[in-house]
């Protein structure tokens, strides 16, 4: 196109081809490949979407945890123009900056190049009284692999059926990677259908540790990977980072509005001399799927029983296998959307 300086100009074109849709990025060979969000494209279309969102985020309190930092500055880049803790540190507080708008309140591990221990991370977001931990980070394939893989992933803790798994992490993970992906244009891995993984597809058996000693709901994110000298371009442009973190703000969003099961412990003394139980009652009923219910106890799978007119739960405790006294009592309900309940731990006595 004569007359135009390819170096300086950035168009964004749609074009629908039957039922898809390209985006195309005119410029020279060291340009890179992005598209602006189109609620961003409209005059006030971003303060639209916050204000759309903030009925179901205000008054929660949202953790983030930017990875590294400090004394470990050592992933970097393959033009050392990356440094991946400085990126995770400002996708954070660009999202900080999104949330707060939506009336989230927002605490972060490190909000500045500082040295955070692994261990107190996590604690610190537990500690925190914090709804949601989030982990923002970028990857790489270290010095044996493909330069040129790049991919977007979302990971939660454990997997089913190891007593560690919980299924809201996972629920969280796949709400945040669909809109990472599609943001950011960039597949799951191909050895997941939806783009999540368990952290032990890492560390087997063992997963991350920010992850494994989070005791609230909490998910890590690997938006990209900064090992590829393309994805390294595109990484260090502030306006792809500011992308990122509106792609996470808006899978936080749809989660929140999708809505989440709540629980509420009627009374934490079993109560019945032939069957004793405890009374567990849902109070988001829209849409529940009733045989979803699942009830442990120290543990170990509890029998209940479900009485519709009320709404209640009544978890059965077996004194002859279970221990008397100080004992924990978790419960997980899904709704028929696939949305299952936050984590519901109570000490109980019976």
């Amino acid at each position: 196109m004569a007359g135009l300086d390819l170096k300086t100009v950035r168009w964004h074109y749609l074009i629908p081809i039957t039922s898809v849709l390209l985006f195309v990025q005119i410029g020279c060979g060291t340009s890179v490949y992005y598209v602006i969000p189109l609620e961003w494209r409209k005059p006030g279309g971003l303060d639209s979407v916050i204000l759309h969102y903030s009925p179901y985020l205000r008054g929660r309190t949202i953790f983030l945890d930017p990875g590294h930092g400090g004394d470990d500055r050592y992933s970097v880049g393959p033009d050392g123009e990356v440094v991946e803790a400085d990126v995770n540190l400002y996708v954070a507080l660009k999202l900080r900056e999104f949330l707060e708008r939506a009336g989230v309140r927002v605490l972060m591990s490190r909000t500045k190049d500082t040295t955070i221990a692994l261990l107190d991370r996590s604690t610190m977001g537990n500690n925190s009284g914090a709804d949601l931990f989030i982990s923002i980070h970028h990857n790489s394939i270290g010095s044996n692999g493909d330069p040129s893989t790049n991919y977007t992933s979302t990971y939660y803790h454990a997997v089913e059926g190891d007593t560690a798994y919980h299924p809201v992490n996972q629920d969280i993970a796949r709400y945040i990677q669909r809109e990472l992906s599609y943001m950011l244009g960039n597949s799951g891995p191909l050895s997941s259908f939806d783009g999540t993984l368990s952290d032990y597809a890492i560390y087997p058996g063992k997963g991350f540790s920010v992850l494994r000693n989070a005791r609230i709901p909490a998910v890590l994110t690997e938006a990209a990977f900064f090992s590829s000298e393309y994805e390294e371009r595109r990484l260090r442009k502030r306006e792809f980072n500011d992308i990122e973190a509106w792609a996470i703000f808006r899978g936080l969003g749809r989660y929140f509005k999708a809505g989440v099961p709540r629980l509420e412990l009627i009374d934490s003394v079993a109560v019945g001399e032939v069957q004793p139980s405890l009374p567990v009652r849902i109070l988001d009923t829209d849409g529940t799927d009733i045989k979803s219910i699942a009830a442990r106890v120290n543990g170990r799978e509890a029998g209940y029983y479900f009485l519709p007119d009320s709404n209640l739960i009544l978890v059965r405790i077996d004194k002859e296998r279970m221990a008397g006294g100080d004992n924990t009592l978790e419960v997980v309900v899904q709704k028929k959307n696939g949305k299952v309940s936050l984590p519901f731990r109570r000490r109980v006595y019976f």
